[in-house]
Formats: C-alpha cells, structure tokens, sequence
C-alpha cells in the first residue's frame, strides 16, 4: 500500500543508531526524553523503592470531522489533538504495583497543544510524581491482600520483551477539505427522498497522529496513524412500530481509499430500498435449524466469537476471571476441522484489496510476526500482551487500542464452496431436518428464509441471533470459496477479518419482542 510505505520510515532493532528523520527535531520527543532521564536519575522518595519501571506514551495530531442530516450540514471541526499517559511501577517483573488498569489504554489531556518544551515537561513533572506516589501505595496493598490469600500458578506481573527502537516520518493530515463537506450533504439527502424514514445521517471523519512511547527499557517509539471513515445510517418504524435500522462504515487509511461519492449515493439508496422492504417484510419467528452467514455476516460471527474469544486476558489475584472464551481451550478443538486461523500484521493486501490491520509494533512496543492460532481446528495460540497469563506468558505483539487484539485475522478452508452450491448444500440440511425453510443472513440486520421446496428468498424482520456462543464454531460445516477482507475500528487504531461465508449446522434465532414504541402520529413533513 502506498499510503503505509509513505508513513514507514527506518526501523531498528535495539542498538542500532538511527539513520534519518532525527529525534532532536521533534519539541515532544526531546521533552519526553529529556524529563525520562531526570527521572530515572532523581525520582526516589526516601526509604522507599526506586521505580523498576517507567514509561511515557503520547499522542499528537489533528482530526477534522463534518457530517450532515437529510441534506443539511450539521457539524464540521478541525483541530490538533494531544494527549498523554504515564506509567510508573514499583517492584518487579514477578511482583509490581499494577492493579489491572491498562496503562496504553489510558491516554488523558492536559498536554499543551503547542510545542512548548517547558509545559510538556511541566505536565510529565507532575504526572509522574503523582504515578508515583500511587504505585508506591498500590504495592503496599497488594503486598497484604496476597499475604492473606493462597494464589495458586499466580504468572509474572509483567514480560521481559527485548527494546525496540522505530522512528517513522512524521504523519500529515492531508484531506480533501472541500469534498467531504459537500459528500455528507449529498449522501444524506438521498434521505429525503423516503419520507418513511425518521433519521438519515452521514459523517466524514479524518485524523493524522503520531504515537509515541518511551521507557527506561529503551523502548523508542514514534509511529504514525492516519485513518479515515465515511459512515452512513438511517432509521425508520414499521406500521407495527419495530424500530428498523440501517447502516455502513468505510475505513481507509487515507480518504483515497474511501469509496468515491456516486458509490457512497448509491449504497446510501440501497439502504433506503431495504429499510423500506423491512417495512413491509414478516416478522421473525423462533426457529432452530441450518444458518447460512454470506459476506460480512459471517465476518460480524468471526469478530464476535473468535476475534473477541481470542484475547488471552489475565484472572485477578482475587480469583475473578477475567479470561476469555477460549482461554481453556488450547490444544482442543474450537473449529471445524477444515478450517485454519492466522493472523500476520505483516500483510498489507489481499488478492489486491488493502489490510488496514496491518503494523510493525503493537502499542507496548513489541514487534509482531505472523501467529498461526488455530490448524485443522484445533486452537494453538492467543493473542496475548506484555500482562502475562496462565495459558501465555509472553508477549505476542497483539496490544492494540487497550487490549489483546487482532491486526488482520485470516480465517481460511482447506475444502470450499461456490455460493450457489452453499445455498444448496443449505437447503438439503433443511430437508434432512424436515423444516419448511432456513435461514440466510447476508448482514446481520439482513435476513432471509430460504424455502426448502423452491429455494426462494424472503426477507424477514426482527431476527435476533443473540449472543453467539464458540460452541457455533465447531458446527461449521461448510465454506464459500469467497473470502474478503472485512475491516473494523479499534479507536486508536484498526483491525481486518479475511473470512469466507460459512454454514452452520445448528443455531437459534428468537423472534422479536410483541411490544413496540408507538410510530410518530403525524405522517414526516417531507411526504407532502
């Protein structure tokens, strides 16, 4: 991708000098270094431990944001944006003063928006006093509470990870200005044009920061993150009054990636002609049976079950669990056996489509590698962070936006299907059960019966999965030959899932609630 080998500048393993783009040109950088140094010399209160640890992270940047209703501009900003976070522990890597609150993930303002070198160490000065203060406190309580408790197989507090050292060319806010202002008019007027609907909205938002991390384990830090979205969404009421909604985001890591305006038009009539079909379409009924996830259906089950089900997370001294789904399940099987995950932040494209999910260190600074987590079903690996856990006790270069989380997640199938034959292999399981129809969900707020005697399609309304359970994973018994790269927010940053369709076996899905809000007594003024 050209807009990711623009940002990558030069990148070293520890001990290894800088060649260009010098730190010494950068105000925030000199400061955070500079007051680190003061730091680590000076900062000890007496009779008491020195910090083993101390870390700076920061953001500096600009954002611009505008976004219209039903043709009309509602909002539109721009402006620099900073913030800052500081971490100091006491202790050691077996036992520190961490009290599960993760510090990446806590950026805070307070940080001048100038490059004022005396005001950014000023706010470093007093942000690491108080850190420290509350680290020497947290340590002392946490001595206590585990004298009174028995912690059985308690891991490390914190990974040893070998220093990193990245300096990328710094990031530029560079947006088309003018466009994007006009584009959320245009697309959310399409609105207009159903007076069945009750809201319609489109926003543009673009942001260009540089991310920085300093330690006294000589991690140093500077990478960039541009991204930019267009999302669209509206809302109407049946005749019944079950609310019905619609909507889309698109991500890039510039706004070139972004669709142009007269596909962004149309996806938003597109949007318009379901929510009036939903109007009209039957309502769900509870049913039990063979469900066919197209698209970016069966990317929203991969995220919520085994994206999330992945995150390798740490139980508390006090016993409460705080693992995931799959936490327990290393070594056995939690996928059909055909089917293999990866996940390799390396990747940039996909059979020529872009990988937003791509980086070179996670947010603590650890380099990333391709990590293969399930093969032939069976679960090998989480993604995991420099908090240790029971089942991983390394870092995997997996922290992202706060947690361990995914870069781009491939979900691949040694045997696959055509789509049409999917759908046919969907309608001869509902035949085998001896059901009048099955059920395919192309979104998650889009599905249909499929009619076991002719195949037909209708649309229905109110269809609820719930929470989808891992167990739906193992019940997989077929994939499409269409995987496609499907691309998610993280906040600070972002994730992407390569997966095909799959059809599940067995799944419940509930009707809808009998009570709804009463619909608007007076028809939309719109309408005439």
């Amino acid at each position: 991708m050209a807009a990711l080998a623009a940002a990558a500048a030069v990148l070293v393993w520890s001990g290894v000098a800088l060649a260009q783009d010098k730190a010494e040109d950068d105000v925030l950088l000199r400061a955070l270094k500079d007051e680190m140094a003061r730091t680590l010399s000076r900062l000890q209160l007496s009779d008491m431990d020195r910090p083993y640890y101390v870390a700076y992270a920061a953001q500096s940047g600009a954002g611009f944001s505008t976004g219209a209703s039903l043709g009309a501009l509602a909002h539109e900003s721009e402006g620099p944006v900073r913030s800052l976070s500081v971490e100091v522990r006491v202790g050691d890597y077996v036992l520190d003063s961490s009290g599960g609150s993760y510090f990446f993930g806590r950026f805070g303002g307070g940080l001048c928006l100038e490059d004022n070198y005396d005001s950014i160490r000023f706010r470093l000065w007093l942000s690491t006093d108080s850190e420290y203060k509350d680290a020497l406190e947290r340590l002392t309580r946490k001595k206590a509470d585990l004298k009174s408790r028995v912690v059985q197989d308690r891991p490390d507090d914190f990974s040893r990870e070998d220093p990193v050292t990245l300096i990328q060319a710094r990031s530029n806010l560079a947006l088309d200005r003018t466009r994007w202002p006009a584009a959320v008019k245009a697309v959310s007027a399409v609105f207009r044009e159903a007076p069945e609907l009750q809201r319609g909205q489109a926003t543009f938002q673009g942001v260009a920061a540089d991310k920085y991390l300093l330690s006294n384990e000589d991690f140093l830090l500077r990478t960039c993150r541009i991204k930019a979205s267009f999302s669209l969404s509206a809302d109407t009421q049946a005749v019944d009054g079950m609310p019905l909604g619609d909507s889309d985001r698109f991500l890039g890591r510039t706004d070139g990636d972004l669709p142009a305006d007269e596909a962004l038009i149309a996806r938003a009539r597109k949007m318009v002609d379901h929510l009036l079909a939903l109007r009209e379409a039957p309502k769900a009924e509870d049913y039990t049976g063979p469900v066919l996830f197209e698209g970016i259906a069966a990317a929203s089950v991969f995220r919520e079950v085994l994206a999330s089900g992945l995150r390798g997370t740490r139980e508390s001294d006090e016993g409460r669990s705080g693992r995931s789904g799959l936490a327990d399940k290393i070594g056995k099987r939690v996928l059909a056996r055909f089917m293999h995950v990866t996940d390799d932040p390396s990747r940039t494209e996909f059979q020529g489509k872009p990988l937003f999910g791509c980086y070179q260190v996670d947010d603590e600074g650890v380099k990333t590698s391709a990590l293969k987590l399930v093969e032939n079903g069976k679960l090998l690996a989480l993604y995991s962070t420099r908090t240790p856990t029971k089942q991983v006790k390394r870092s995997n270069g997996h922290c992202r936006g706060g947690q361990a989380a995914a870069g781009n997640l491939f979900i691949e199938a040694s045997v696959t299907l055509p789509p049409q034959q999917l759908k046919e292999r969907l309608i001869e399981l509902v035949k085998d059960e001896g059901l009048p129809y099955g059920i395919l969900a192309r979104r998650m707020g889009e599905v249909y019966r499929v009619y076991a005697d002719d195949g037909r399609e209708e649309l229905i309304r109110g269809a609820s999965f719930g929470a989808l359970q891992p167990r739906l994973l193992r019940d997989i018994v077929a994939a499409g030959a269409d995987a496609a790269p499907y691309h998610y927010d993280l906040g600070d940053s972002m994730m992407t899932l390569v997966v095909p369709s799959i059809l599940v076996e067995e799944l419940d899905m509930a009707k809808p609630p009998e009570s709804f809000p009463k619909t608007p007594y007076l028809g939309s003024p719109l309408g005439g």
